[in-house]
């Protein structure tokens, strides 16, 4: 899974909106969705996120074939997790002269292994 900070959805047609809390992956309905451990171990405790899960444009119903069942499996893999806003989160001063591009800041691999 690859965790990605794009400044703007550009995603349409394949994407679950969902936001984290610092514990649980949500829907926008809060319902909980069940990603793998290794993933959520991965997520920031302290920092809401809202953003997609997303595989491919087009691809939605792949996407929820995948995170909309109660036990995670391997597809999660091809799984990422475009995040575009972080509710809540104090901004320092340098944060609004930062150059904004569609670069990950970070990446989060699949599974250890």
């Amino acid at each position: 899974m690859h965790f990605v900070l794009p400044f703007g959805s550009v995603l349409n047609g394949g994407a679950r909106r969902c936001l984290w809390d610092g514990e649980a992956l949500r829907t926008r309905n809060d319902g909980e969705l069940f990603p793998p451990a290794w993933l959520l171990a991965q997520l920031p405790r302290d920092t809401p996120l809202d953003g997609e899960l997303f595989i491919a444009r087009g691809c939605w119903g792949e996407t929820m074939s995948v995170v909309r069942r109660s036990t995670p499996d391997e597809r999660w893999r091809r799984v990422t997790y475009q995040v575009f806003d972080a509710p809540g989160a104090k901004a320092s001063p340098s944060a609004n002269a930062c150059t904004r591009d569609t670069q990950p800041t970070s990446d989060i691999n699949a599974a250890p292994g």
